[in-house]
């Protein structure tokens, strides 16, 4: 081939790489700091349009910058932002899980309030992150969507100052403070709130403090995104209110499913993802293989307790969950990232790894249990697979899990605060030996298999067609109401007022009517003259009931 031909094959091929990759939409993602199951629930949608051909970037601190050589995350382009804060970012996960341990409460809900030093690191860094946002807009690099954590308060801040339209994902399932702040209606008699840990049939002392944990995350979320987002206003000189901007998403997507969530209304803008990380297993590598059909006979039992919680547990419950393990005849699976064998004394059925392929893991056969901290993404690839549960809810939204996990039947909920050897081993016990559990869990497994798509190819579909025909005309108008409009109180003023004026004309006809009855010349007056009679009456009050009733349709 000549020389120019070599130019000819070079141009051709790079035209058709434009062609190819002109249509793909470029698209941001961001959960703030970028780490830990939020992230991967985002990370997760971004590979899936990467593969439909989109440009995806993800934004992520300085803190986190080795996820950017990690191969798993290699289909996204990454954008690192510097932090100021970095040992914050890094320290504040596991702080939050320490004191939840320690079952630590605050006026944020499951939060610990933080101290001075964290609230400077908390807007620190959202004001590096958007500030870096916006230099690269200055330097033309747009995007025609914004993908944002929703339960990342400097998401509203990011949404508001870059003016690029955007789509909401809530990572751990619905949340009725925040849906009400998109439009839902008031779900606190029979939805429970986040971090509550109530079950939805619930009596009057549950309903009675689901309210007042209602009114606890109505002002949390007043505090964590209106306050926040007024006080980093100044600085990037916003203008649209937090009620506009948390209304005004292309799309919210809720990492729920209600195979096994508490039914709930959504508007059409809001699309269901529950079991994004849930799909059929992989093949396993060989060591894997020789694990799991060494323990054929009894089975396995996988134990985790998420990223955050990793290197927090004290050696005591160490020891005390150790201890539990060694007295179960199926192999336990225990992910940890701590040297355990250096401090620990580990019977030979305990098997411990820094990482294990969780989801590829429950598919297998020989997996009868699964005992785990509440997070919402092992809860559904638990129930996909058909997997019974032992649930440690250490905080935030674990406590739902556990609730949702015990109402549906499919495992029961330990209490970590008081964790005992006892307990602890007579609720594996339970779960392993009771055949309900395991029936409960296949029966929510066929209804979660049995959806029409996966919930990845969901996101997808409502991602590229906002893109391509906008989301607002998914929105409710209730998102654009006062709250005094959304539930009826002018309306029902001005009831009352009415109401009180019917009342009020009717009382004043009566008395009229009976004092001229009373009145022995008026009474003989009307008799000859015909004018009134007590038919007359009657015919008025039928008419004033008309005319109210009308106003009230009206």
């Amino acid at each position: 081939m000549s020389r120019i031909d070599h130019r000819v094959f070079i141009l051709i091929c790079l035209v058709v790489w434009i062609i190819g990759t002109s249509n793909g939409a470029r698209i941001l993602l961001s959960s703030e700091e970028g780490s830990g199951s939020h992230f991967s629930v985002l990370s997760t949608i971004g590979h899936a349009l990467s593969d439909k051909g989109h440009h995806v970037t993800a934004l992520i601190s300085e803190a986190n910058k080795d996820m950017a050589t990690d191969d798993k995350f290699r289909h996204l382009k990454f954008d690192i932002f510097p932090d100021s804060t970095m040992a914050y970012t890094k320290d504040w996960f596991a702080f939050v899980v320490s004191n939840e341990m320690k079952n630590k409460r605050s006026l944020f809900g499951n939060i610990p309030l933080p101290s001075p030093r964290a609230i400077y690191g908390i807007f620190k860094r959202c004001q590096e992150q958007v500030d870096h946002a916006i230099e690269n807009k200055r330097k033309g690099i747009k995007y025609d969507l914004l993908i944002l954590d929703f339960h990342k308060s400097c998401s509203v801040v990011l949404a508001g100052a870059l003016d690029t339209p955007y789509v909401f994902v809530v990572p751990s399932g619905i949340k009725p403070s925040q849906a009400r702040r998109y439009g839902s209606s008031s779900t606190t008699a029979y939805y429970p709130e986040m971090s509550s840990g109530l079950q939805s049939e619930m009596g009057f002392f549950n309903r009675f403090s689901n309210t007042l944990t209602s009114i606890q995350e109505d002002l949390s979320i007043f505090f964590l995104y209106d306050v926040y987002y007024f006080l980093l206003s100044f600085h990037f000189w916003l203008s649209p209110r937090v009620s506009h901007i948390m209304s005004g998403s292309e799309l919210i997507l809720v990492n729920s499913d209600f195979a096994v969530d508490f039914p709930f209304p959504l508007h059409p803008n809001v699309i269901t993802i529950g079991g994004l990380s849930a799909r059929t297993p992989n093949a396993l590598n060989e060591d894997w293989m020789k694990l799991m059909s060494a323990s054929q006979e009894h089975g396995v039992v996988i134990f985790s307790l998420g990223t955050y919680a990793d290197g927090t547990l004290r050696m005591d419950d160490i020891r005390t969950i150790a201890r539990v393990f060694s007295l179960l005849k199926q192999t336990v699976i225990w992910q940890s990232k701590q040297d355990l064998h250096s401090d620990v004394s580990l019977s030979p059925n305990i098997r411990v790894f820094p990482w294990i392929p969780q989801n590829d893991l429950l598919g297998h056969p020989s997996v009868r249990l699964l005992i785990f901290h509440g997070g919402n993404n092992g809860m559904h690839e638990a129930v996909y697979h058909g997997t019974p549960m032992v649930v440690i809810p250490l905080g935030l939204d674990h406590f739902d899990v556990a609730a949702r996990v015990v109402q549906r039947g499919i495992g029961l909920y330990l209490d970590f605060s008081r964790l005992t050897q006892e307990h602890m081993l007579k609720a594996i016990n339970t779960v392993l030996h009771d055949s309900s559990f395991k029936a409960s869990a296949e029966r929510a497994s066929e209804i979660m298999r049995g959806r029409l798509d996966h919930p990845l190819n969901r996101s997808v579909h409502w991602i590229e067609h906002v893109l391509k025909h906008k989301g607002s005309y998914l929105r409710p108008s209730s998102s654009k109401l006062y709250f005094w409009q959304l539930y009826l109180l002018d309306i029902y003023i001005a009831l009352a007022i009415m109401s009180f004026i019917a009342y009020k004309l009717l009382k004043l006809v009566l008395r009229l009517s009976i004092r001229l009855w009373n009145d022995a010349y008026m009474r003989d007056r009307m008799r000859r003259c015909k004018l009134i009679s007590i038919k007359h009456v009657m015919l008025i009050c039928v008419f004033f009931v008309i005319f109210y009733i009308f106003l009230v349709r009206v």
